[in-house]
């Protein structure tokens, strides 16, 4: 999963336009203290870097119909679902086979 959260992150920074440093501190100057000192501030981060992206990227006309869109906000729902879980195994191959099959299911589901 670890290869999901840096995919996610270095695609916030292109669509913010900024570089994952700057992401970092606009979150450290940005959010409330207690977000950035609790036990889930990757968590927090994440979280913040996926609404900011997301007010982007709905800014752009027809963006239902984008295959990076889809594939962006189906990467966050695996980041989301996953946060927390260092308690389960590393991926697998058959995983990353599952990963595709569903990735591939839930586009033509979305391109209909």
């Amino acid at each position: 999963m670890r290869g999901l959260y840096l995919q996610l992150v270095d695609d916030f920074s292109r669509i913010l336009l900024s570089s994952i440093v700057e992401l970092q501190q606009q979150f450290d100057d940005e959010v409330p203290e207690s977000a950035k000192t609790s036990a889930k501030y990757s968590q927090n981060m994440l979280e913040y870097f996926c609404f900011r992206a997301l007010a982007v990227a709905t800014g752009v006309t027809d963006y239902l119909s984008s295959k990076d869109f889809r594939r962006l906000t189906f990467e966050m729902m695996r980041a989301w679902e996953n946060l927390g879980a260092s308690h389960k195994p590393a991926i697998k191959v058959s995983d990353v086979i599952i990963y595709r099959l569903s990735f591939e299911k839930y586009s033509n589901i979305l391109s209909i």
